[in-house]
């Protein structure tokens, strides 16, 4: 059951069909979401050296993402991996972390 109030100085809980963050709001037209309106399971991998944004950026932004997770009890369901890199496809995490949510068969 999601809560619809939140205390005094508390952000409420998001409903079934959206999330707000300050500035960013996540709703099922949002990549995030997928069928039945729940997350679908979601991951970024983070290499330090890519030059689109600093590590302390990615963080910050994919933190608003986790935290919607957490808050609606699915937290396994996304991770974010950082590796030493540049903007490249590291694959090691995130290879397991869609074996184990798509059920793709390990070669």
């Amino acid at each position: 059951m999601y809560r619809t109030h939140a205390a005094p100085g508390q952000q409420p809980a998001p409903t079934a069909g959206s999330f707000s963050c300050h500035h960013t709001s996540i709703n099922e037209n949002n990549l995030a979401f997928a069928r039945e309106g729940r997350p679908a399971p979601f991951i970024v991998e983070r290499a330090h050296w890519d030059g689109v944004a600093p590590d302390e950026w990615v963080a910050y932004e994919y933190a608003k993402v986790r935290r919607m997770y957490d808050t609606l009890g699915l937290g396994d369901r996304t991770v974010i991996e950082f590796f030493d890199g540049l903007h490249e496809i590291n694959g090691k995490g995130t290879f397991e972390f869609l074996h184990k949510h798509l059920k793709w068969p390990k070669p």
